[in-house]
């Protein structure tokens, strides 16, 4: 079996009922490869990158299942474009965002995927949800834990747990 971690994102619309639908679309279908292990509580976060906007809720999930890095992206992307999805402005306002933080220990770099994401070990908004749920999970190529990136976070921006999804 191959572990996963998706990070969901959204600040547009009702980001809640968006997260939740997300979820649904991921794990609940018949023909879904995946299962969930642990969901994240839910986190509002600061935007610290890209034009002013609304705070993000996130979310971090771990999954695991019979899938490969690449069709976990595809599923990822259709779960977006079924949203509603749109990347017309680079880390702009969104109404969902799925990333592939990591399939197990694969390092990855392809046109269309990085393995591990290649900001994870920026992102408070990624890392605090992905510490309730994978703590010690090792990055790769960094060697440091979740605990341990989260704990040297270098961008500021205020990350607030608000509870179960």
């Amino acid at each position: 079996m191959t572990r996963a971690a998706l990070a969901l994102g959204a600040n547009l619309n009702s980001p809640r009922d968006t997260l939740l639908s997300a979820q649904v679309a991921l794990l609940a279908r018949p023909a879904s490869p995946l299962r969930l292990l642990a969901a994240s509580p839910l986190y509002a976060t600061e935007p610290v990158e890209g034009p002013s906007q609304p705070w993000f809720l996130n979310q971090v999930l771990l999954v695991e299942g019979a899938f490969s890095a690449e069709m976990l992206l595809l599923l990822a992307r259709a779960v977006e474009r079924a949203h509603g999805r749109s990347r017309a402005v680079p880390k702009g306002p969104r109404i969902l965002d799925v990333d592939l933080l990591f399939v197990d220990g694969a390092i990855l770099c392809t046109k269309r995927l990085t393995l591990p994401h290649p900001a994870l070990h920026r992102r408070r908004c990624v890392l605090a949800p992905l510490c309730d749920v994978a703590p010690e999970w090792r990055h790769p190529r960094l060697g440091a834990t979740a605990k341990e990136l989260l704990a040297r976070c270098p961008l500021p921006g205020r990350v607030l747990r608000l509870g179960p999804g």
